[in-house]
């Protein structure tokens, strides 16, 4: 996605916006949504043990220090109070 954007929308004075898009539970796996997961139905809604649970501010901020690494240009970020108040984001975006 990061190439795409490279190529398609390459602008110095760019926006990277963190913002999470929701999603209708679909099925009987979709991760994050309701029905919770529960230790002892020991259902894991597909995901593999290989992956690690990340917060969104966590999430946002790999994806920041990918764009930075990929050389995507943006001239500043916006976002709501879930990762605006995140002092990760805030000390590596400085």
């Amino acid at each position: 996605m990061q190439d795409y954007v490279k190529e398609k929308f390459q602008d110095a004075s760019g926006v990277l916006l963190m913002d999470e898009t929701g999603f209708l539970k679909q099925g009987k796996i979709s991760a994050g949504v309701q029905r919770q997961y529960s230790g002892t139905a020991g259902r894991k809604a597909g995901i593999l043990d290989s992956c690690e649970f990340r917060t969104k501010p966590e999430t946002a901020l790999e994806m920041i220090k990918n764009a930075y690494e990929n050389s995507i240009p943006f001239e500043w970020t916006a976002s709501d109070s879930v990762y605006g108040a995140d002092k990760n984001i805030q000390k590596n975006l400085k």
